[in-house]
């Protein structure tokens, strides 16, 4: 097949009601959405349809539908390179939710929108976390979450083997065992309190960022760090360029088609944020100590990951926002600040003598320790575009890519020069592909939202002499 920017092939759309009977429904539906997110769980799907056969009362869809897609970007052939580029093909059961924006314009025939999730987060929404979980590690909790809770699913009549991309595919080792109990909290919330707490094994990483993201993609489910992700290879190039200025080293999968500078740093938004000024606050309450410990971005960025590996940041070398100053944001919590509980003569871990004591104070949370880092990396990413491209069903949030931006300018020269202050590597954190019908067939484009957390050229100091 000769390679079309835009074009897709959509192998499945098919829906299945409460009884296994199964209708496609590709020729009734002009447009599909399809988008997950780094910070949301799970995948959300809107189908548009134009029903002229009384679908919602004859099959009928009544919200406890399944709908199976499956789709990929057309494989291309490269004439300037000579060689193939080979495009993934995605896969996704949802559970439709609901329908909405129903409406009849014409008497004899309605429009109305699908929408579902992936079973895992209907999954999150029915079950709950009832129990404790004692010297394990956070990844290891996580995972026993993921396989017992998220991940099964068991249709009342129908016979199921595997759903795809359900599965736990990255889980990133984490420091030390420890001890929770969850009184009947969504699962969903449990893996982003263990998140928020997990520090990375140092075998693993030495980043003090340990920003954990649990999320899902086409490719599964995954528990890892930002700072890991960064630090991956990229996975393609794309260019803005002018039409009248040929880009002969970029095929046409890689040609930007619009771009939004949806967000650049705000110096306030940063400092009420505790950017680049924080404090931390510690109670123990066991111990009754406490402790102030204060986080300088200037001093201490270099203790998480950057898009870029360089050193740039986010203020220049004369800001005035370089030193330690009283206000930004103070954080205030409870911890263990590092005493050995079981040196206490008041206190009795747990599993010592014959009567049971508090597994927590064998294994005490250290929140304390890396949250300056973790909430200060978290909200580094201040530079957020949106880019359309043509559809491309090989790109997932997690993934990093490369773009080349071209000065603003109206000379033809300087266009060909690229913009340095965006750089080049960004973390894919949404994808929303869609897919429309045309006469023609269906065209398709992939919208991607990417970030980064520092610019791309060292910020020299301003001359004004």
């Amino acid at each position: 097949m000769k390679y079309e920017p835009g074009k897709v092939e959509l192998k499945a759309l098919t829906l299945i009601n409460h009884k296994g009977e199964t209708i496609d429904i590709r020729p009734t539906t002009p447009e599909i959405n399809i988008f997950n997110n780094i910070n949301l769980a799970g995948t959300t799907v809107e189908c548009v349809l134009i029903d002229g056969t009384g679908l919602v009362n004859s099959f009928p869809i009544c919200g406890d539908e399944l709908l199976v897609a499956e789709f990929k970007t057309p494989d291309m052939t490269s004439t300037e390179k000579s060689e193939k580029k080979v495009f993934e093909t995605i896969g996704y059961v949802f559970k439709i939710t609901n329908i909405h924006a129903r409406k009849r314009d014409d008497p004899r025939s309605e429009t109305f929108v699908l929408k579902g999730v992936s079973i895992e987060i209907i999954n999150n929404v029915t079950k709950s976390i009832n129990k404790s979980y004692t010297n394990l590690t956070i990844d290891k909790i996580v995972k026993s979450i993921h396989n017992n809770v998220i991940k099964p699913y068991i249709h009342p009549i129908m016979q199921i083997e595997k759903l795809p991309n359900n599965d736990l595919v990255t889980q990133t080792k984490t420091l030390g065992e420890k001890s929770y109990v969850f009184p009947g909290i969504d699962p969903f919330d449990v893996i982003n309190k263990l998140a928020d707490e997990a520090e990375i094994d140092p075998s693993i990483d030495i980043s003090s960022g340990n920003n954990f993201k649990y999320f899902q993609n086409n490719r599964g489910w995954h528990f890892t760090t930002i700072d890991l992700l960064l630090k991956e290879e990229s996975k393609d190039e794309f260019v803005l360029a002018d039409a009248n200025i040929p880009i002969e080293e970029y095929d046409s999968s890689q040609k930007i088609k619009t771009l939004e500078i949806e967000e650049m740093p705000n110096q306030v938004d940063n400092i009420l944020n505790g950017l680049y000024n924080q404090i931390v606050e510690t109670i123990d309450p066991i111990t009754k100590q406490y402790t102030v410990d204060k986080f300088n971005y200037s001093k201490n960025r270099n203790k998480f990951t950057h898009t870029d590996n360089d050193k740039f940041g986010l203020l220049s070398k004369n800001s005035s926002y370089n030193s330690e100053f009283d206000t930004g944001k103070s954080i205030y919590n409870i911890s263990n600040i590092g005493n050995n509980y079981s040196n206490l003569e008041y206190i009795k871990p747990g599993s010592e003598g014959d009567i049971p004591g508090d597994y927590q104070l064998k294994n005490p949370r250290t929140v304390h320790k890396n949250i300056k880092y973790k909430s200060t990396f978290k909200n580094s990413f201040n530079i957020k575009m949106i880019i359309n491209i043509p559809g491309n069903t090989n790109l997932e949030v997690g993934d990093i890519i490369e773009i080349i931006l071209p000065e603003a300018s109206e000379d033809k020269s300087d266009m060909r020069r690229t913009d340095k202050g965006f750089g080049k590597r960004y973390l894919i954190t949404s994808v929303r592909h869609v897919l429309t019908a045309t006469e023609s067939g269906r065209d398709f484009f992939t919208s991607l939202r990417i970030e980064r957390n520092n610019y791309g050229f060292n910020l020299e100091p301003v001359s004004w002499m």
